[in-house]
């Protein structure tokens, strides 16, 4: 007869260190994830370098202008990598939680480690100056869109934020402050992103963090690639003018930029797409026929990797003991007289203090834990 195999020991997780969380979580992952951009900023994006005391900026792109106006002098207009990773991050959430409020970290370093930085990276002072500098000129700036044509004139003004309520600790960057930090955007805005999302592969976007431009390019890329495979046409070609005029914004003499399109490619095709299918020469670039990077048919999850995924969640909240939104709206709705936040650091305490192990999904304990307290403690 054969023997049963002993059960394994269930994991006291109270009792793993800060160092085996970081082992849990640096374990490889898979990151099928996607990331979604609001279309017109596809064709046209932020300046590479600061522009200087300027009240507008714009570029064009064809018929497509996109102009940046500053609310106030005391910001300036929006430019680099950390406003395009911040839209991506504002029109994911919009697009996967539906929602107009999007939720900021408020710990500077933890935050710029959710853009895809390295820890050392989001650990120093001059990146969380400019992730602050950068997030309150997104704040104070309007996005216009115009297409002009002899046929048609049409176009769209947008605010980033119609509200925001930003809280900061610069004493203590790795600690989240007492209270969310949020940005409110427009309902045009909103609206805009949820009714064409351009999806976007989120490992591939986290290759090219320090790059604006191997960011731009590679958004553009991945437009045209599934515009391809979607059509009948082999290949696109761009002429270098009108990429240098797209991208080489900086350069007086557009040779000078050659070199920068050059290796920016040549990153992102090494980095993170290895099978796509280009030609470049003193005429311009030719897009072949490639795999998609984000298929065009988006299948849902499968059992595993819900399981992982959730695995993910269940292990940043143990490690950072900080809920997610979602788990924290249902922990509203429970206790909605409450504060969700004071009621977070009352459970974790709880935890502490009861010697508690969790063995499982800590977010229902956590929901029954905020109804039972309301119920016990009528205000």
């Amino acid at each position: 007869m054969r023997e049963k195999t002993p059960a394994k020991p269930k994991r006291d997780l109270r009792a793993l260190t800060d160092s085996d969380y970081a082992a849990l979580l640096e374990q490889p992952q898979r990151d099928d994830r996607k990331s979604y951009l609001l279309k017109e900023l596809v064709q046209c994006s932020f300046p590479y370098s600061d522009p200087g005391d300027t009240e507008r900026w714009e570029c064009k792109n064809g018929h497509l202008t996109l102009r940046l106006s500053r609310l106030s002098a005391d910001y300036p207009i929006p430019y680099g990598t950390l406003p395009r990773l911040i839209m991506i991050y504002v029109c994911t959430k919009i697009v996967e939680d539906d929602v107009r409020r999007v939720y900021f970290d408020s710990s500077l370093a933890v935050a710029l480690k959710e853009f895809g930085y390295k820890d050392s990276t989001a650990k120093k002072g001059t990146s969380r100056g400019r992730y602050k500098t950068q997030l309150l000129a997104l704040c104070h700036c309007v996005l216009s869109f115009t297409y002009d044509d002899e046929t048609r004139n049409a176009g769209m003004n947008v605010p980033v934020a119609e509200m925001y309520d930003l809280w900061w600790d610069p004493k203590k960057p790795h600690q989240p402050a007492l209270f969310p930090s949020f940005i409110e955007v427009s309902e045009r805005f909103y609206k805009s992103v949820r009714e064409i999302p351009v999806p976007l592969p989120n490992a591939a976007i986290k290759n090219h963090v320090k790059s604006a431009l191997e960011l731009d390019l590679l958004v553009m890329l991945n437009s045209r690639v599934y515009k391809l495979n979607k059509g009948e046409g082999k290949a696109e070609f761009i002429p270098f003018m009108a990429l240098a005029r797209q991208y080489g914004q900086e350069y007086s003499r557009p040779r000078d930029f050659r070199p920068k399109l050059e290796r920016a490619l040549a990153n992102i095709k090494e980095r993170s797409w290895k099978l796509l299918n280009y030609t470049l020469d003193e005429r311009g670039l030719v897009i072949h026929k490639s795999p998609q990077l984000v298929p065009s048919k988006l299948k849902g999850p499968t059992r595993h990797q819900l399981a992982h995924s959730d695995d993910d969640a269940i292990a940043e909240i143990l490690r950072t003991r900080r809920f997610d939104l979602r788990t924290r709206e249902k922990a509203k709705a429970a206790a909605p007289r409450w504060d969700i936040y004071s009621l977070e650091a009352t459970f974790w305490e709880w935890v502490t203090d009861e010697g508690i192990q969790i063995e499982k999904d800590p977010r229902s304990m956590f929901v029954a834990f905020c109804r039972s307290h309301a119920k016990k403690n009528i205000l």
